[in-house]
């Protein structure tokens, strides 16, 4: 399975390995709008449309009906969208939601009561992510400082050695589980535990990107904003295990359009996401999503110490 599809003539926002039977893959085309693809043949499944209400009343009707459609036709939750001002993140039962609204506030939503997370007047979050649980919340303010919350209550604010810049985009990742927290600041990697201790931390030689992180913790992905790659570590020591050109892992995908897709060299890649089984997604500046695998990707031998 590797296959590659233009889907717009702008970049793609976000791409979601959905959990679904068959298999799908989530491409975000636009605020509000998702294109669904076969993950297998990347032969598009559905497109769907949503429209934002207005007001921040989130157990409104109006709002009960939105959070209640954000979903595939096969009832497969979409964790994360974005129609209008607010983030809407969603566990994977949908019994759980964050919504970040635009002025930044942050609300969580269970079993019907809404709950603000506590966020002090000078804090900027940079980045939120949110577990598949949904019991797990992870915020990355400008100070690289990691404030981490069960459900609502908020367990602590770490420093994790990360010095964000305004060059280089934050990032995060969590576990399912929320057990583990990958963080990075665009120039290093910082793995935590849901104790707020520092398991790792590694600085890399070139800018990173964006980053993902499988279900169970076992792998991680980023890009390389200098040279385009797409690099895979293994969580146990922070060490790459495998890494390609995004350009040659298109070139190397199968055509999922009849029409041909030209592959530009200098399209900067742009989200990320992979899963326990090793299937990797991207999508690039010129409007391409491809679905591809760690096995087709170059091994990187095991550095020996000493």
């Amino acid at each position: 399975m590797a296959w590659r599809a233009l889907l717009s003539n702008r970049p793609i926002r976000r791409v979601d390995l959905l959990p679904s039977k068959p298999a799908a893959l989530a491409a975000w085309t636009h605020a509000g709008r998702v294109t669904l693809l076969d993950l297998q043949h990347g032969a598009k499944i559905d497109e769907l449309h949503f429209d934002e209400p207005g007001g921040v009343d989130f157990l409104s009707p109006p709002w009960r009906a939105y959070v209640a459609s954000l979903k595939t036709p096969g009832d497969v939750i979409l964790p994360v969208v974005r129609a209008g001002r607010v983030t809407v993140m969603t566990s994977r039962d949908g019994q759980t939601r964050l919504f970040r609204a635009g002025d930044g506030a942050l609300t969580l939503e269970t079993e019907g009561q809404l709950f603000p997370l506590v966020i002090e007047p000078d804090v900027t979050a940079l980045v939120v992510a949110v577990s598949a649980s949904g019991r797990s919340v992870a915020l990355l303010d400008r100070k690289g400082r990691l404030h981490l919350y069960q459900m609502h209550i908020r367990t602590g604010v770490f420093e994790v050695g990360l010095h964000p810049l305004d060059e280089l985009a934050p990032a995060l990742a969590l576990t399912d589980d929320g057990s583990r927290i990958f963080a990075s600041d665009g120039q290093r990697l910082s793995v935590v535990d849901a104790a707020g201790h520092v398991v790792l931390r590694t600085e890399t030689p070139y800018p990173l990107g964006t980053l993902a992180c499988s279900g169970d913790g076992k792998w991680l992905v980023t890009t390389d904003l200098e040279a385009n790659v797409i690099r895979a570590y293994s969580s146990a020591d922070l060490s790459v295990t495998h890494q390609r050109f995004a350009v040659d892992l298109l070139a190397d995908a199968r055509r999922a359009q009849v029409l041909p897709v030209t592959i530009s060299a200098g399209a900067a890649v742009g989200p990320l996401s992979v899963n326990t089984r090793g299937v990797v997604a991207f999508a690039t500046s010129s409007g391409l999503v491809c679905a591809t695998s760690l096995t087709r990707m170059k091994a990187v031998p095991k550095q020996k110490k000493g």
